[in-house]
């Protein structure tokens, strides 16, 4: 029979009382991310929407939390009064409708990518940004 030793120092358990100082904090955290990256979705949306009239239908969705973690998303879809648009015409309509027709299209309706240009341009500010403000807070919790 072989025995295998391997030597680990320090290291090992400072990273675990480490990460048991910051394992209490990462949801609080996520969700601190998770403003700063939908505010940069949510202003992008906004600037793209503002052209066509839309962009009071710009909302940031209330932060879950599940087994994975922190969740959040941004879009057209608001509750209320607040989730229809009042065309030219005085017609109500949902602002998540409007926003589909105008970016993809229909037969008669060419459609303009405005929403689809705004997420791919936003999203890796947005993701930047996120990652930025956790390692930030995490390392203020480790800190290092």
């Amino acid at each position: 029979m072989a025995k295998f030793v391997l030597e680990l120092g320090d290291w090992a358990p400072r990273l675990a009382k480490q990460y048991n100082l910051a394992s209490k904090d990462v949801i609080p955290i996520m969700k601190a991310a998770l403003y700063e990256g939908a505010e940069i979705m949510a202003n992008a949306f906004r600037a793209a929407s503002k052209p066509y009239g839309l962009d009071a239908g710009v909302g940031v969705a209330k932060h879950e939390v599940t087994a994975d973690g922190a969740h959040t998303s941004v879009g057209f879809r608001k509750e209320g009064e607040d989730g229809y648009f009042i065309n030219r015409w005085g017609q109500k309509t949902p602002y998540d409708l409007v926003v589909n027709v105008l970016n993809k299209g229909t037969s008669r309706v060419p459609g303009t990518h405005f929403f689809d240009h705004a997420r791919d341009q936003a999203q890796p500010k947005a993701m930047a940004a996120m990652h930025d403000k956790f390692y930030e807070d995490i390392m203020k919790i480790i800190g290092e």
